[in-house]
């Protein structure tokens, strides 16, 4: 798993203590360089505000406030295992992760186009949507069409001036699966499930943003007629 900071502000909240008493014990860490509490700048935390001194935490850097917790009282601290710390920068890390193939979708959707009821992106799009390449797309896209789970016309489709080949929301949900069963590495297993999870959702954001944008061009459209009295101001 990619390293994954969290917010000074966050780690205070799931501690239970405020971030005042977070920066408190910064500073005890810090204060006595040889002392058994030590927070190892670039494994432990990384300063995001020179001026401030803003942190963000590694899970290291986490558990050791968290040791320091326990050592100090009990009292405070919602989070009474390391477990807790473990599973919640697991969740943290999905979160991001999902944000992050939100934007990959939001910037790789210029294909979109609706036919026979549904929303199509180009291959292209899909390729750079999956963080992969058109060969190893390809040959998923074979591999799906063996097993009967990607219907031609259904889930893809050709179609454009020079025969594009195009996926429904369907199809990449469909290929998704079909990847993350295929995939070694965890990480890309976890992203084909994420892109599964987020295509139809993220779509539709889009395709809302886009109607939003036609409805106010529109009533621009309509306010100019009015106040020129539905007369071509050129002539």
């Amino acid at each position: 798993m990619a390293i994954v900071y969290v917010s000074s502000n966050k780690l205070a909240n799931f501690l239970g203590i405020s971030l005042e008493e977070l920066r408190e014990i910064e500073a005890h860490f810090d204060s006595i360089p040889d002392d058994a509490w030590k927070l190892v700048e670039g494994k432990d935390y990384r300063v995001i505000n020179k001026s401030s001194g803003l942190r963000e935490y590694t899970r290291s850097g986490a558990y050791a406030i968290l040791s320091f917790l326990r050592s100090r009282s009990e009292q405070g601290c919602k989070s009474s295992t390391g477990t807790s710390i473990r599973n919640w920068f697991k969740e943290e890390h999905r979160k991001k992760q999902k944000a992050l193939v939100d934007y990959r979708i939001l910037q790789n959707s210029s294909s979109l186009v609706k036919r026979q009821d549904q929303f199509w992106l180009s291959r292209r799009d899909v390729v750079m949507i999956f963080r992969t390449r058109t060969d190893y797309l390809k040959k998923a896209l074979e591999l799906a069409s063996k097993q009967s789970k990607l219907i031609k016309d259904v889930h893809y489709t050709r179609f454009g001036n020079d025969d594009t080949v195009y996926l429904s929301l369907r199809g990449i949900y469909e290929l998704a699966k079909v990847m993350g069963e295929v995939l070694k590495q965890n990480h890309r297993k976890d992203w084909c499930q994420y892109v599964s999870e987020r295509i139809e959702p993220q779509i539709q954001v889009i395709v809302k943003k886009i109607q939003d944008r036609q409805r106010e061009i529109e009533r621009a459209k309509d306010l100019a007629r009015k106040r020129d009295k539905n007369l071509c101001r050129v002539t």
